[in-house]
């Protein structure tokens, strides 16, 4: 059966998709906009009632075909009344509730201002005469924000409220909930650091010991002899502990070595205290001269005393891992004492001094000449730059690197006050003859 004008002004025809079909839901919905419909239409009571079960689904059509509203045409507020008591109006509430509605106008105000200011502040920057009083550039900032707030990446973070029935009779409850959890988190966040930490820490150790508690007992329960084989592996550790704390050599030779290069290198920080108070009160340089001897016959000792040390461990017997049995050294193997002889990249020689560039001959008289410094962290040449890596040097010598360095420069060397050895006038001892002209030169300079 088809409308009598065969067209619903404001209203869609049968046939299309968007026209409203009642499906059984949502009758209050249906019948307001069924009314806009058919009144924009001009039908009258009659039609209505007629023509209503075209606009339902099958099974709802089947039903009310047969009420007497229908069939004859008349009584279309009897039709409703009986739809109503045959399908509750309000089956489903409205997706977003007039809160849900102020809660997205809110949170979207301020995103926007937010949005706003942090625009204004990047115009800034690109134009110092922008001011927000000024209507056109707030206009521009809007149409900026706005522009962003369009896209979805915005709106995807704005949560909204489920459809569900329940999510809407629990909202009040939830608010309560939200106002009374307020004051209580606010007085959380008084404590201090040190009360929170201090609760942190009881709760942790009431927790542990409570926890060892409860597995000690459940472990005693179930297994008898658990806290016999217990005993057993911490006495087992303890043993293995103190073999491995014993692996020492046996030699009595090489501990007496060991405890002279520990006492002249105690001598020797001595010395570079005594040197250094020395050169703070400005003593004459015989003075320091004669402890510089002191120094290296010292500095020789200790290497000697380092190079017998590392002969007297090579072939011993060493303990094995663990307290085990007990295995000879290879002497082709890497050697496990960090005094023997290693390879020196300053003075490339192998083993004819402890390992370290202090310990390295040419690296101190080099000190001496004032041409490094040693600033208490690393070595460095007299300007402060780091020495030379091998890349540099090429076919020289790192000596032969510095000194060349060093002439190009006609500039006095830097003389260190943190080096273990005195800093003499280079000029007074050195043999170089480079040395006395560029001084010379330096000097007479001055003098004019």
């Amino acid at each position: 059966m088809q409308p009598g004008n065969n067209n619903l002004e404001g209203h869609e025809m049968i046939s299309e998709r968007d026209a409203p079909k009642f499906t059984g839901r949502n009758l209050r919905e249906f019948l307001a906009d069924y009314e806009v419909g058919t009144g924009e239409a001009g039908w009258d009571e009659s039609q209505k009632c007629k023509q209503l079960p075209l606009y339902c689904k099958k099974a709802v059509r089947d039903l009310i075909s047969t009420f007497e509203e229908v069939t004859s045409g008349h009584g279309w507020d009897a039709l409703k009344k009986r739809l109503s008591d045959l399908y509750q109006p309000d089956y489903h509430k409205p997706r977003y509730t007039r809160r849900d509605i102020e809660r997205f106008i809110k949170k979207n105000r301020i995103i926007s201002k937010s949005l706003q200011k942090d625009i204004y502040e990047d115009l800034k920057i690109s134009n110092p005469n922008l001011d927000r009083s000024v209507a056109q550039d707030v206009d521009i900032i809007k149409k900026i924000a706005l522009s962003i707030l369009d896209k979805d990446s915005v709106y995807s973070q704005i949560t909204y409220t489920r459809s569900r029935t329940s999510d809407f009779e629990s909202d009040d409850s939830e608010d309560d909930e939200r106002e009374t959890r307020k004051p209580a988190k606010s007085k959380k966040t008084k404590k201090s650091s040190k009360d929170l930490y201090s609760d942190l820490k009881d709760s942790d150790s009431e927790d542990t010991e409570s926890g060892n508690d409860s597995d000690s007992e459940s472990s005693s329960e179930d297994d008898p002899s658990s806290s016999e084989d217990e005993r057993q592996r911490r006495q087992k550790d303890i043993i293995r502990r103190n073999v491995i704390g014993k692996q020492k050599s046996s030699d009595p030779r090489v501990e007496q070595l060991t405890e002279d290069v520990r006492r002249l290198t105690l001598q020797l920080e001595t010395h570079d205290k005594s040197l250094g108070s020395a050169q703070k009160f400005g003593k004459n340089a015989a003075d320091t001269r004669g402890s510089d001897d002191k120094v290296d016959q010292l500095a020789e000792e200790v290497r000697r005393l380092s190079r017998k040390i590392s002969e007297k461990s090579i072939g011993e017997e060493r303990p094995g891992r663990l307290g085990g049995k007990r295995e000879l050294f290879d002497p082709g193997s890497k050697p496990r004492s960090d005094n023997t002889p290693k390879f020196c990249w300053f003075c490339r020689q192998m083993g004819t001094h402890i390992p370290g560039i202090r310990n390295c001959p040419e690296c101190h008289q080099l000190l001496r000449e004032g041409l490094l410094i040693d600033n208490g962290y690393r070595i460095l040449m007299a300007n402060g730059d780091r020495l030379p890596s091998f890349q540099d040097l090429g076919n020289e010598t790192v000596e032969q690197y510095i000194r060349k360095m060093h002439r190009k420069k006609d500039t006095p060397p830097h003389q260190s006050h943190t080096s273990s050895a005195t800093l003499v006038a280079p000029w007074s001892q050195a043999p170089d003859t480079d040395h006395h002209i560029n001084n010379s030169n330096w000097f007479s300079m001055d003098a004019e």
